[in-house]
């Protein structure tokens, strides 16, 4: 990943940032779900449990406790037939008989094989995770047959099937034509049974930890390497502020926190009601205006899959070329 000071005309200046989801080393795909700029990217879905911090368009945040979702139904609206379709994924391989929604997010290609058919959108709009009958229209652009993986441009979305979903794409997806997408997201509350209410189509950014060492102002600790020091990288959170935090260890200066030393930080120094764990140990790192200020485990910085910054948007420059 190119970091935004490599791009000559930037959209917005980098204050802050750190690591954030685990990656899946062979696939180079992080393992939670994500939100990204407004764009639902990755379905909140992932092994291990944990849990989801997300960041609304009207700056709220939100905690969702457990990383299980009682509805997560993406459905594709052709106007031009009135079929519906509903798609069995969101940024992860395409498998057999199924309908997968690719966004820029995902990479450079859908990376499917030719077995299948491909449509692109184009979108006005990103994403976001509209319920029916709400939903985020794009125009047809191009409609692939028996080709190779397709080209994932910024502003478009691709449908990519196979099997039976494949010719029900090609049937009603004609060139020009218009397409509605709906993605219908409802969490679960602390119990992990009871509905949280809250309304994911107002998300702006989401991405997934492991653990909420931190629930209502009460450190919670937890297993396994949890109850150990290690390097840690955290989000938190109180009313009026949001919390980047790194904390070095597995050195002779730094040894590391626990869950429990964790929350209890949060609290005590920064005043912090809400925290989640992210990914520890080497790829932990924070970076202030586009200086690395810790010192990571591994004697320098990893490659990772996601991250969350803060940033400043810089004003809007039109070209007259």
């Amino acid at each position: 990943h190119r970091d935004l000071h490599s791009f000559p005309t930037r959209r917005s200046s980098d204050l802050v940032a750190i690591n954030g989801d685990w990656i899946n080393l062979d696939n180079n795909v992080v393992f939670g779900g994500q939100f990204h700029s407004g764009w639902y990217a990755k379905q909140l879905q992932g092994i291990w449990g944990g849990s989801t911090f997300a960041w609304t368009f009207d700056r709220q945040v939100h905690f969702n406790p457990c990383n299980e979702f009682t509805t997560d139904v993406l459905t594709v609206h052709y106007h031009a037939s009135g079929v519906t379709q509903e798609a069995q994924g969101l940024g992860r391989p395409r498998g057999e008989n199924e309908l997968v929604l690719y966004t820029p997010q995902y990479d450079v290609t859908t990376g499917a094989d030719a077995t299948g058919v491909e449509v692109v959108l184009q979108l006005a709009t990103p994403t976001l995770a509209l319920s029916q009958p709400d939903e985020v229209v794009g125009e047809v652009v191009e409609v692939r047959v028996g080709k190779d993986a397709a080209p994932l441009p910024f502003d478009c979305l691709v449908l990519s099937a196979t099997g039976e979903a494949a010719e029900t794409l090609r049937t009603n997806a004609p060139l020009g034509s218009q397409v509605g997408l709906s993605q219908h997201i409802t969490g679960i509350g602390l119990d992990c049974v009871t509905p949280d209410g809250f309304d994911w189509r107002n998300t702006y950014a989401a991405i997934r930890g492991n653990h909420l060492f931190l629930q209502e102002g009460q450190p919670v600790g937890g297993p396994h390497d949890l109850a150990q020091r290690h390097p840690r990288t955290a989000v938190a959170c109180n009313d009026q502020y949001v919390f980047f935090i790194v904390c070095d260890g597995r050195s002779e200066v730094s040894r590391g926190m626990t869950a429990i030393e964790l929350g209890e930080f949060c609290r005590d120094h920064l005043g912090a009601t809400w925290g989640l764990n992210l990914d520890g140990g080497g790829s932990s790192t924070l970076v202030i205006n586009g200086t690395v200020m810790n010192v990571p485990s591994d004697g320098r910085e990893r490659s990772i899959g996601n991250g969350l910054m803060m940033v400043n948007p810089q004003p809007k420059r039109t070209s007259t070329a």
